[in-house]
């Protein structure tokens, strides 16, 4: 360890940054200490690829390289922990991961694991969370196999059929479909390396605009998702009403009264509160619009941006990326992936995160 502590001191990250000195690492006494362990429950994979699972954690620590979780109630560790293996969770993985990376390999950390959804298990039955419990006790460690097999396997349709029941579905009905789905959804995912393959390769005579489109279908075929997804789930956060005669690309601050601005620098609107909220509202407001719903919680709104921030960063780069394998252009790639960002009707702010390098 001392040897490894020595040697990482000595190198740099692509860029040129020391490893003790990357984000990652700042706020520890060392940059290579991990600090006190707390409790922890389960882990979360970052990766998924063919198979599903979520490990149960049993007397080990941890690196902070790993997502983890924690049962918010100590007695309901166990059934949370049946139902993150089950069906119900790899399919909250397969619909919110995110397909960025070669082979099809999906990935699936920070907002994407917040947005997942999970039934409140106090909502089942004794009867059922015993079940389901006695049902994960016997397979919980055993191998598990690729989507495609594991959904024929005994146990496994024994412990999703439970949870089922506990849902007051009839697993005869909707276990089957719901398998037949989840299989797909995995297949296509790993099948569209070889599609993209085929696909440059086809590109290699296309004009700007075609090249374009064929980015933007591959990247964001459901289009982007507004800044209201990451808001926190749950009860909805308390809201104000702000209302605009125009839209909004900026703001002018004066204590804590916000000036909204268009593109011509005339005021569209006005805001009381902090720069986060006039933030959100230039974020948030659509063409067309005539007002917007701000959250009056700076925490929640802080939260949002930070997490709609984030992902215009990697859709950013993922156009960037897959504009590049079109063209072997690296400006035409970013003018490229501007200019898809700027046709989806983003104000200006959110086009410059995005592409921000």
């Amino acid at each position: 360890a001392y040897q490894y502590v020595k040697w990482g001191e000595q190198q740099r990250t692509p860029a040129g940054q020391p490893w003790p000195q990357v984000p990652s690492v700042q706020g520890r006494k060392a940059w290579w200490l991990l600090g006190s362990s707390t409790r922890v429950d389960f882990l979360i994979s970052r990766f998924v690829d063919k198979r599903f699972f979520i490990p149960f954690a049993e007397g080990f620590e941890v690196a902070d390289t790993f997502f983890v979780g924690e049962a918010r109630e100590p007695e309901t560790a166990k059934i949370l922990i049946a139902l993150l293996n089950s069906f119900l969770y790899a399919m909250e993985i397969e619909l919110k991961g995110r397909v960025n990376l070669g082979d099809g390999l999906l990935t699936f950390y920070g907002p994407d694991i917040n947005a997942t959804l999970i039934p409140d298990v106090n909502s089942f039955s004794v009867h059922s969370q015993q079940k389901i419990l006695d049902v994960y006790d016997g397979i919980k460690k055993c191998p598990v196999k690729p989507i495609a097999q594991e959904v024929k396997q005994k146990d496994r349709q024994t412990l999703d059929a439970a949870v089922l029941e506990a849902l007051g579905l009839d697993p005869d009905i909707y276990l089957p479909k719901i398998y037949q789905g989840l299989v797909e959804m995995v297949e296509e995912r790993l099948a569209l390396p070889k599609m993209r393959t085929t696909r440059k390769k086809q590109e290699k005579h296309l004009s700007v605009a075609q090249v374009k489109e064929h980015v933007r279908q591959d990247v964001l075929p459901a289009g982007l998702k507004p800044i209201t997804a990451f808001l926190p789930l749950g009860p909805k956060a308390l809201m104000m009403t702000v209302s605009l005669t125009g839209r909004p690309v900026t703001w002018q601050p004066f204590l804590t009264e916000f000036t909204l601005l268009d593109k011509a620098g005339n005021e569209v609107g006005k805001l009381i509160g902090d720069e986060k909220q006039a933030r959100y509202v230039v974020y948030g407001v659509k063409a067309g619009e005539y007002m917007v719903e701000v959250p009056i919680d700076p925490i929640v709104v802080g939260k949002a941006i930070q997490g709609y921030e984030h992902y215009l960063r990697e859709i950013g780069e993922q156009l960037v990326q897959r504009a590049l394998e079109a063209t072997r252009d690296y400006q035409q790639a970013e003018r490229i992936a501007r200019e898809i960002l700027e046709s989806l009707d983003l104000p200006p702010l959110a086009v410059e995160k995005a592409v921000e390098g």
